[in-house]
Protein backbone atom coordinates (compact mmCIF):
# COMPACT_ATOMS: atom_id res chain seq x y z
CA UNK A 1 0.00 0.00 0.00
CA UNK A 2 2.99 2.36 0.87
CA UNK A 3 4.49 1.78 -2.57
CA UNK A 4 1.55 2.38 -4.09
CA UNK A 5 0.25 5.51 -2.21
CA UNK A 6 3.87 7.01 -2.97
CA UNK A 7 3.86 6.01 -6.37
CA UNK A 8 0.02 7.91 -6.82
CA UNK A 9 1.87 11.11 -5.37
CA UNK A 10 4.50 10.79 -7.39
CA UNK A 11 2.09 10.35 -10.91
CA UNK A 12 -0.42 13.02 -9.58
CA UNK A 13 2.25 15.72 -8.80
CA UNK A 14 4.25 15.11 -11.60
CA UNK A 15 0.78 15.08 -14.07
CA UNK A 16 0.25 18.84 -12.21
CA UNK A 17 3.50 19.91 -13.01
CA UNK A 18 3.73 19.41 -15.96
CA UNK A 19 -0.15 20.25 -17.61
CA UNK A 20 -0.01 23.81 -15.46
CA UNK A 21 0.96 26.74 -17.41
CA UNK A 22 4.53 27.78 -16.00
CA UNK A 23 3.69 31.11 -14.33
CA UNK A 24 0.95 29.32 -12.78
CA UNK A 25 2.67 25.97 -11.39
CA UNK A 26 3.27 27.01 -7.92
CA UNK A 27 -0.57 27.87 -7.24
CA UNK A 28 -1.81 24.87 -9.16
CA UNK A 29 1.04 23.11 -6.90
CA UNK A 30 -0.37 24.45 -3.28
CA UNK A 31 -3.56 23.88 -4.23
CA UNK A 32 -3.29 20.36 -5.05
CA UNK A 33 -1.09 19.97 -2.01
CA UNK A 34 -3.99 21.76 0.02
CA UNK A 35 -6.75 19.89 -1.41
CA UNK A 36 -5.02 16.11 -1.27
CA UNK A 37 -3.53 16.77 2.52
CA UNK A 38 -6.47 19.13 3.90
CA UNK A 39 -8.62 16.32 2.97
CA UNK A 40 -7.07 14.02 5.46
CA UNK A 41 -8.28 15.30 8.52
CA UNK A 42 -12.13 15.26 6.95
CA UNK A 43 -12.09 11.74 5.82
CA UNK A 44 -9.66 10.20 9.08
CA UNK A 45 -12.78 12.26 11.12
CA UNK A 46 -15.50 10.10 8.70
CA UNK A 47 -13.95 6.58 8.25
CA UNK A 48 -13.11 7.19 12.66
CA UNK A 49 -17.07 8.00 12.95
CA UNK A 50 -18.13 4.91 10.78
CA UNK A 51 -15.68 3.01 12.69
CA UNK A 52 -17.50 3.81 16.11
CA UNK A 53 -20.90 3.04 15.14
CA UNK A 54 -20.22 -0.08 12.74
CA UNK A 55 -17.14 -1.14 14.08
CA UNK A 56 -13.55 -2.10 12.45
CA UNK A 57 -15.13 -3.79 9.21
CA UNK A 58 -17.73 -0.70 8.90
CA UNK A 59 -14.56 1.96 8.59
CA UNK A 60 -12.50 -0.27 6.08
CA UNK A 61 -15.34 -0.60 3.95
CA UNK A 62 -15.95 3.17 4.09
CA UNK A 63 -12.53 3.44 3.05
CA UNK A 64 -12.86 0.72 0.21
CA UNK A 65 -16.22 2.46 -1.19
CA UNK A 66 -14.11 5.60 -1.30
CA UNK A 67 -11.32 4.44 -3.66
CA UNK A 68 -13.69 2.55 -5.89
CA UNK A 69 -15.65 5.91 -6.07
CA UNK A 70 -12.39 8.21 -6.84
CA UNK A 71 -11.34 5.39 -9.61
CA UNK A 72 -14.56 5.60 -11.25
CA UNK A 73 -14.60 9.32 -11.00
CA UNK A 74 -11.13 9.66 -12.41
CA UNK A 75 -11.73 6.85 -15.13
CA UNK A 76 -15.03 9.14 -16.42
CA UNK A 77 -12.61 12.26 -16.12
CA UNK A 78 -9.96 10.63 -18.27
CA UNK A 79 -12.36 9.41 -21.04
CA UNK A 80 -14.52 12.52 -20.94
CA UNK A 81 -11.08 14.13 -21.84
CA UNK A 82 -10.03 11.68 -24.31
CA UNK A 83 -13.16 12.58 -25.80
CA UNK A 84 -12.48 16.40 -25.82
CA UNK A 85 -9.00 15.99 -26.92
CA UNK A 86 -9.76 13.44 -29.47
CA UNK A 87 -12.60 15.98 -31.51
CA UNK A 88 -10.35 19.28 -30.94
CA UNK A 89 -7.79 17.50 -32.90
CA UNK A 90 -10.35 16.39 -35.74
CA UNK A 91 -11.02 19.92 -35.94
Amino acid sequence: MGAVSIAFLTTGNSTIQLAAPPQMRGRVTGLWTTAFVGSTPIGAVAVGVIAHFYRGRGGLAAGVVGCIAAVIAGALIFRHHNTIHHNTKEI
